[in-house]
């Protein structure tokens, strides 16, 4: 499995159950421990943490940044526990975004709730 975060780890755990053996590769390191409230430490990301991946949305170029997490455990590491679902309505695309932009969902919400459900007993939410 390559890579370690969410897509990996539940991806890895399913196969894990199912009695399959399993080894992940994770290009960054393990974290050390550290307090998340403090601007620097210990734990500093350092060059593990990427936030400058300039995305352009939308008819008006809003700019999107997601942040890549080069760490064994992925974005899982900082989460808290805390996993919204979409909404229904989030699955229709805002009258700004137009054409052929790639935005338009392939499913609706109907289709993604049972997902979401394995995912949420995974996670203990």
């Amino acid at each position: 499995m390559v890579g370690s975060g969410f897509g990996g780890g539940l991806a890895a755990h399913a196969l894990l159950e199912a009695g399959y053996r399993v080894r992940m590769l994770e290009r960054g390191p393990w974290l050390r421990h550290w307090e998340p409230s403090a601007p620097r430490g210990p734990g500093d990301l350092g060059p593990f943490f990427e936030t400058r991946i300039p995305h352009r949305i939308g008819a008006g170029g809003n700019g999107v940044v997601p942040d890549d997490h080069a760490n064994v455990g992925g974005p899982s590491v900082y989460f808290a526990a805390v996993s919204s679902r979409f909404r229904e309505a989030d699955f229709e695309p805002a009258p700004e975004i137009v054409g052929d932009s790639g935005a338009e969902w392939p499913f609706d919400y109907r289709e993604l709730e049972p997902y979401y459900g394995r995912a949420e007993v995974a996670l203990g939410i």
